[in-house]
């Protein structure tokens, strides 16, 4: 497959405020599926709402959870 055919996708944390969601924006704006990781649920799922299917919220709660092993089965899910 051509690098220019691979499906592309991002990762962003603080996905729903500010300059996490300025970026989380422009990727979507050029298709790249993205991965939007934030505390406050109810706001990342207003930004799954504005942004549509190329958006996917994950919630995080507390400094010493880390989200990877849900990210990384929803990468699988996705086939990135």
């Amino acid at each position: 497959m051509d690098k220019h055919q691979q499906k592309k996708i991002a990762i962003v944390t603080g996905g729903a405020f500010k300059i996490g969601l300025t970026s989380a924006i422009k990727f979507v704006q050029h298709n790249i599926t993205t991965i939007i990781i934030g505390h406050d649920e109810e706001k990342l799922q207003k930004v799954k709402q504005d942004m549509g299917d190329f958006c996917y919220p994950e919630g995080w709660r507390g400094p010493w959870l880390k989200p990877h092993g849900s990210i990384l089965r929803r990468r699988q899910k996705l086939r990135c």
